[in-house]
């Protein structure tokens, strides 16, 4: 820079103070950039600030609450279902065993539905021979 400097024949006394005055501003400029990128960043002491933080706390704590709330809610919930389950398995078995004992009761039913046909059958046959039959006179004294 110096060379660029003889080549424009400045004065050496005025570029050293000029230097000075041009790092000191980029130095201040710097510190206070950083000053208030620190000031900016994480918590900020104001009575604004802490009210915010409060609230955004007390929102917190309510969520949590609310959470667990419902947390014990589904607990209590899927121990309904576990048990409603299980009531429904015993249901289920009964509904089996009774369907079993419909399918032979039907069964039986069936069977003594056709003893009934076959009895009346019988019954119109042993008719139709006593009408058939001519009816024989009864001999008295002959053995």
């Amino acid at each position: 820079m110096l060379a660029i400097l003889d080549a424009v024949q400045v004065d050496q006394s005025t570029l050293y103070p000029v230097m000075a005055a041009t790092l000191t501003a980029i130095g201040s400029a710097l510190v206070t950039y950083l000053g208030v990128r620190r000031a900016k960043s994480g918590r900020i002491n104001s009575t604004e600030a802490d009210a915010l933080w409060d609230e955004a706390r007390a929102i917190r704590q309510e969520y949590l609450s609310r959470l667990d709330k419902l947390q014990q809610r589904l607990d209590a919930d899927e121990a309904e279902i576990a048990r409603l389950r299980a009531a429904l398995a015993d249901r289920d078995a009964q509904l089996a065993t009774l369907r079993a004992e419909l399918a032979l009761r039907d069964a039986k039913i069936a069977s003594l539905e056709a003893q009934v046909e076959a009895l009346r059958a019988e019954n119109i046959e042993l008719r139709q021979r006593k009408q058939d039959k001519p009816a024989m006179p009864e001999a008295k004294g002959e053995p």
